[in-house]
């Protein structure tokens, strides 16, 4: 994901070969049009990015995604490290 150098959309999502992904992009102007901030629109795309790249690993097309890509996608959010969650102290009741 990088930050558009033009303004719509403000965010574009590239594949593995560079390529833009013209549905993101699509989805990424019709945000920049509305009332959302750039930080939701960048929140969005890093999102769309995401579920692209698990995609891309399961060699499904966006179109043909089922309810089971979703479950790869939620199962692997909810096991993979996120530093921003970690505390420094013991959570109170734990």
């Amino acid at each position: 994901m990088e930050k558009s150098t033009g303004r719509f959309p403000p965010f574009v999502v590239r594949d593995g070969g560079g390529v833009e992904v013209a549905p993101v992009s699509g989805y990424m102007k019709e945000l920049a049009l509305s009332d959302m901030s750039v930080l939701t629109c960048r929140s969005y795309a890093f999102d769309l990015l995401r579920w692209f790249r698990v995609l891309w690993v399961l060699e499904v097309a966006w179109e043909k995604a089922t309810g089971a890509e979703v479950d790869v996608l939620v199962g692997w959010m909810r096991t993979a490290g996120n530093p921003q969650r970690r505390r420094s102290r013991p959570h109170p009741g734990r």
